[in-house]
């Protein structure tokens, strides 16, 4: 798709990019101030920046992957990089410098092989993401000072999950740790955890990173 093809269509609510498209031009849906939903599919390659700058009432979004491509490192593997450095009606400053939608509440990822270190970090908004199958390696701090909505910490007392993937604990952890259901654990998940006496780990995780434990 063209840079700015459909930059300006206020009256625009929803748009799917289908899988046939497979590079992205930066501002592509720019000024889209209607927009509340986005589908990108699976085909695109790459996504250059500020796809959604200026679309200020995004409630949800899908993507293949987090940032401008595939097993993404660096600054552009941000979640704020296809929303662009430009301020906009409706937006929020990420602690990062990225300009986000207050709107924007669930995160959708269908086809990515991991997150690089902070890749949805101060994302005070974001309430859901949900994690591909495919993915199997998660970088630290990926979900720091996220809105405390986003983790379930019900369904494992004392766990922190995002879309079944242990990514932290609270102070109060201790005894047995039963994670038999878990996708995944990420980096320093349960560090400095002295308390904990046994963990069960399930034959579904995905992934285990550097120092979980």
């Amino acid at each position: 798709l063209s840079s700015y093809m459909f930059s300006g269509l206020s009256g625009l609510t929803s748009v799917t990019i289908p899988d046939s498209v497979t590079n992205i031009g930066n501002g592509t849906l720019h000024g889209c101030s209607g927009l509340t939903n986005a589908i990108v599919g699976k085909g695109v390659a790459k996504i250059d920046q500020g796809l959604f700058s200026g679309c200020g009432s995004l409630e949800s979004i899908t993507i293949p992957f987090v940032g401008r491509e595939r097993d993404n490192a660096g600054y552009d593997s941000h979640v704020g990089y296809i929303f662009g450095y430009g301020d906009y009606p409706g937006s929020e400053k990420n602690q990062n410098g990225w300009f986000i939608p207050s709107t924007l509440a669930t995160v959708v990822v269908t086809d990515e092989t991991r997150f690089d270190s902070g890749a949805f970090s101060g994302c005070k908004q974001i309430a859901k993401v949900a994690i591909p199958d495919t993915l199997t390696n998660m970088g630290t701090n990926v979900f720091y000072g996220c809105n405390d909505a986003l983790f379930d910490t019900t369904s494992v007392p004392g766990v922190k999950l995002v879309d079944g993937w242990a990514i932290g604990h609270d102070k109060t952890l201790s005894g047995d740790v039963d994670l038999g259901g878990a996708r995944g654990i990420g980096p320093s998940a349960f560090s400095m955890c002295s308390d904990i006496t046994s963990v069960v780990i399930g034959e579904n995780v995905a992934g285990i990173g550097p120092y979980a434990f």
